[in-house]
C-alpha cells in the first residue's frame, strides 16, 4: 500500500488524539501529535503562561512538518487543531474534522481546567464550524470528511474513519449544524 497522510482536526476536546492514535495502531502507521511536535521542537513564538497556551510560529512549523511528511516511508496519521495551518494541501490524503456537541464539549473543556474565555472561544468555534471551514478552504471539499463524535466511543469513530479510508463508508460533509440543534437558552448562557 502506498504511503498516505490522514489528518485529524477539530477544536480541543473532540477526540482527535484518542482517535488518531488508535487509527494509527490499526493501520500500522506512524502517529504524529502536532501540538507535542511543535512544543518539542520549539516551533512556537511565545507561551501564554496564564492559559498555558503556545503561539505557533507557522513559518517555522510548516517546513519542519513538510520535511517530516516527505521523509517518512510509512503512512502517517497526524492530529492537531492547527493542521489546516501547518500541513500543506498536497500532503493530505484525507482530512477528518471531528465535531462534538458544544453543550457536551463545554463540560469537557471545563473539566480540563480551561479558562472561561478559552472555553467560550472553543465553543463558539465549534458552533460555527471554524475547523471544518478551514479544512475545506485549505484541502478542498473532496478530501474532507466530517465525523460527529458526540457520545460515541473511540473505537466506533475509528471504524467510521476506516470505512471512509477503505472506500466502504460515505464521506460526510456539512452534516453537523449545532446552531439548529442548540437550545436558545443554552446559546444565551455561553
Amino acid at each position: 500500500m502506498e504511503k498516505r497522510v490522514y489528518l485529524f482536526t477539530g477544536v480541543p476536546g473532540v477526540g482527535k488524539t484518542s482517535v488518531a492514535a488508535r487509527l494509527a495502531e490499526r493501520l500500522d502507521a506512524s502517529y504524529v501529535n502536532l501540538s507535542a511536535h511543535i512544543i518539542e521542537r520549539n516551533l512556537y513564538s511565545s507561551k501564554d503562561e496564564a492559559s498555558d497556551a503556545f503561539e505557533v510560529d507557522v513559518e517555522k512549523a510548516c517546513p519542519v512538518i513538510k520535511h517530516l511528511i516527505e521523509s517518512s516511508d510509512r503512512t502517517l496519521v497526524i492530529d492537531g487543531h492547527l493542521a489546516s495551518d501547518i500541513v500543506d494541501r498536497e500532503s493530505a490524503s484525507l482530512v477528518f474534522v471531528l465535531r462534538r456537541a458544544p453543550w457536551i464539549l463545554k463540560s469537557e473543556l471545563e473539566a480540563r481546567g480551561y479558562s472561561k474565555e478559552k472555553v467560550r472561544e472553543n465553543i463558539e468555534a465549534e458552533l460555527i464550524g471554524v475547523c471544518l471551514t478551514d479544512a475545506i478552504r485549505v484541502f478542498g471539499a473532496d478530501r474532507v470528511c466530517e465525523i460527529d463524535t458526540t457520545s460515541k466511543p473511540v473505537d466506533m469513530i475509528v471504524e467510521e474513519a476506516l470505512s471512509v479510508i477503505q472506500g466502504n463508508g460515505e464521506r460526510l460533509l456539512g452534516v453537523v449544524d449545532w446552531l439548529a440543534l442548540a437550545d436558545p437558552e443554552w446559546l444565551r448562557s455561553i
